[in-house]
């Protein structure tokens, strides 16, 4: 079973992580590490490849895709084309584009019945002047779509604040997402989603002053264990947006928790934290489904190429009579 782990050419600690889990879980022939930059897309005569060098993708058994946020559009675009390959993928196509722009994630949860903030996105300046009067009044927060590791969150306290970040990030020609700031001691829970579970979760504080628990905020790791119905949400935000590793953000309310982040590049200090061994869990994981996932494609493949010779079949018995 040939496997491979496709990340940005900087080889990022956790993206290599799981790749050397892979490569050490004796589940696999070959664990081959491909820099997304270095993948072609290509189209011709009515077929499509996806390759790298002189390897096509489909040829493998296991691909995990760790794809941040400024190659959001290439990933879907990637991982559509091998959608129909025989290959196991834990993550869908649409997914990459849905989590790496806040307001689609929060869009995709809201569709799907979770519960998530009250937000709203606009590209004008005076429309989000509008929002800000008539819709959600201040204190509030206003984030870049893209942002990451807490860059981009900006907290305003009243009006005046407000309407001055409005206007900087009308200058910046940057998309107005808007809010509602949910009281908290300043903490998330993060959950790690592997399929229908959550195979870990610890609460993240944010440091003094500051109302961003992300560790790059200068946040720090607290382990906890999360509550059945907490971790049902982060299992249900997973399917939501179509990926069976990520990270869910989960803020508690005094209304009760609602989500905040979906990540499906999700980094592995939490395992510092939590004594759970990630990158070995997702490793054995995706090698099971792949021997199983190629089975199943292969037998259905067989099933619909029968399905459609019954019936020149029965047509040709009923000549013979």
């Amino acid at each position: 079973m040939k496997a491979c782990v496709i990340g940005g050419k900087d080889k990022s600690p956790s993206t290599m992580k799981i790749f050397q889990a892979m490569d050490d879980c004796n589940k696999f022939d070959s664990v081959l590490f491909i820099p997304i930059e270095n993948i072609t897309l290509g189209v011709k005569n009515g077929k499509s490849c996806v390759l790298y060098r002189d390897k096509d993708l489909s040829e493998f058994d296991v691909i995990v895709p760790r794809i941040g946020s400024s190659k959001a559009m290439f990933g879907y675009l990637l991982l559509k084309m091998l959608k129909d390959s025989e290959a196991y993928i834990p993550l869908k196509p649409m997914a990459p584009m849905i989590s790496h722009d806040k307001f689609l994630t929060l869009e995709t949860l809201n569709k799907a019945g979770l519960p998530i903030p009250e937000t709203y996105l606009t590209v004008s300046s005076s429309t989000a002047k509008r929002v800000v009067d008539n819709l959600i009044k201040p204190p509030l927060i206003m984030k870049l779509l893209g942002g990451t590791q807490g860059k981009g969150v900006m907290f305003a306290k009243d009006k005046q604040s407000a309407e001055g970040m409005i206007d900087t990030l009308n200058v910046l020609n940057q998309s107005l997402f808007i809010e509602k700031y949910i009281k908290n001691p300043g903490e998330d829970i993060r959950l790690v989603v592997l399929g229908d579970e959550v195979i870990a979760s610890a609460k993240r504080k944010a440091k003094k002053g500051d109302i961003r628990s992300n560790l790059g905020s200068g946040g720090k790791y607290v382990n906890c264990r999360a509550s059945s119905a907490i971790e049902d949400l982060a299992v249900r935000a997973a399917e939501a947006i179509g990926s069976e590793i990520c990270g869910v953000d989960i803020i508690e309310s005094s209304r009760g928790p609602v989500i905040i982040e979906v990540n499906i590049a999700l980094g592995m200090k939490i395992c510092e934290v939590t004594g759970v061994d990630i990158p070995k869990k997702i490793a054995h994981y995706v090698s099971d489904r792949g021997v199983h996932g190629r089975n199943v494609k292969r037998l259905s493949s067989f099933f619909e190429r029968e399905i459609v010779r019954i019936p020149k079949a029965v047509k040709d018995a009923l000549k013979k009579d």
